[in-house]
């Protein structure tokens, strides 16, 4: 049973899909909408609240059958589990490091209408192990929108059709949220989550217009004047940074509650939004928003705005209907380019094809509509050591 909180602490129209093949799962994705809530104000969760446990992974990789993918809706994969983080680095939780963490080393893909979660270790592609396909038990989905990872290698999936939060520990999966509702630890159309330095997991608990942070133990209502959150990131001082969809603004909020909007209200300008979607920051502080309904990527170095990314289309440094990104700490992007259902990636100089697209399919490294990537080890900045 989850232990619950709630605190009060101080301070987001999704066009059609392009492609008219994909007007068949219409009825699969869900409208994000609803009303925000005012829960009761309690004390905020400590800054210095403990990370869970650690989660003993496996270490050996195994490389599948590429052409040989499983029905993602009927059958559970047999693949191992990714390496742990301890093989090859001792982690040291320090909020003022200035050393950055190694190279992204394994890549988790939210496969959204595969109905199933992804990885890529830098060699293939495999299933993060224990998947079902389709479904509501544990293991199971329905439209996995986001995905996270912690420092310890647990992955995290907003289960957002089954208004839930998963957990991969590297030896099973958990649900970790309650029924679907609007009380603490319960979900309406989860979308974004990150984690933080803390390994604490923030979820944009979109419907019902408010973030929900997860300390290992139970969950927290963090209270804010949110319309329709569906992007959150956090970075390596506290601070966060919220796609408030509902109301097109790039909200950050420093970890002494100052809240400031950093976008400039709805339009095709520069600086302004039409439905921002998803929220990343790399290790130099630089913002990346997903603004959806103009179909590109804006980017926030600190001081002003600028489009990182705006070409339609299904070529290299082009996108279609994106839905999701990271930045690592050195700058690297991934992103989820999910109308052309592939990952594409942008490490500075220049965008290229991870894997996917145009098409979709059902086998490992392929793809069909996928909304989410993250990376291990995690995007946000911690001091590593070896």
């Amino acid at each position: 049973m989850l232990k619950h909180a709630r605190c009060a602490i101080p301070n987001l129209r999704r066009r059609p899909p392009l492609i008219l093949m994909f007007l068949a799962f219409g009825l699969m994705l869900v409208a994000c909408g609803g009303a925000s809530v005012d829960p009761a104000t309690p004390t905020p969760p400590a800054a210095n609240a403990q990370p869970p446990a650690t989660a003993t992974l496996a270490t050996t990789a195994q490389t599948p059958d590429a052409g040989a993918g499983p029905d993602p809706a009927t059958v559970a994969p047999t693949v191992t589990a990714p390496p742990a983080a301890t093989a090859t680095a001792t982690l040291t939780l320090n909020p003022t490091a200035t050393a950055g963490p190694p190279p992204a080393t394994i890549i988790y893909v939210a496969d959204t209408l595969n109905n199933r979660i992804q990885m890529f270790d830098g060699v293939s592609w495999s299933l993060v192990p224990g998947q079902g396909g389709q479904g509501t038990a544990a293991g199971q989905f329905e439209f996995p929108c986001s995905v996270a990872v912690d420092s310890r290698g647990n992955v995290y999936v907003t289960d957002s059709n089954n208004h839930r939060i998963q957990r991969f520990d590297g030896e099973q999966w958990e649900v970790i949220s309650d029924a679907n509702g609007s009380e603490t630890g319960q979900f309406l159309l989860p979308y974004g989550i990150a984690v933080d330095i803390y390994d604490r997991v923030w979820v944009a608990d979109s419907t019902n217009g408010r973030l929900q942070v997860f300390d290992g133990v139970g969950w927290t209502v963090y209270n804010s004047p949110f319309s329709r959150p569906e992007g959150v990131a956090v970075d390596r001082a506290g601070t966060l940074y919220v796609a408030d969809t509902g109301v097109n603004e790039v909200v950050r909020i420093s970890a002494d509650g100052q809240r400031a909007v950093l976008s400039d209200g709805f339009g095709a300008e520069v600086g302004q939004f039409d439905q921002p979607w998803r929220v990343t920051v790399d290790g130099a502080g630089n913002i990346y928003v997903i603004d959806f309904g103009n179909a590109r990527i804006q980017k926030h170095d600190g001081e002003s705005w600028s489009v990182f990314l705006d070409d339609p289309g299904f070529g290299a440094g082009q996108m279609e209907e994106a839905y999701g990104l990271i930045a690592t700490w050195d700058g690297t992007v991934y992103l989820a380019d999910t109308g052309a259902s592939r990952i594409q990636v942008n490490a500075g100089g220049g965008w290229w094809v991870l894997s996917g697209g145009p098409g979709i399919g059902p086998t490992f490294g392929e793809f069909f509509r996928p909304r989410g990537v993250a990376v291990y080890p995690p995007a946000v900045s911690v001091n590593w050591s070896e």
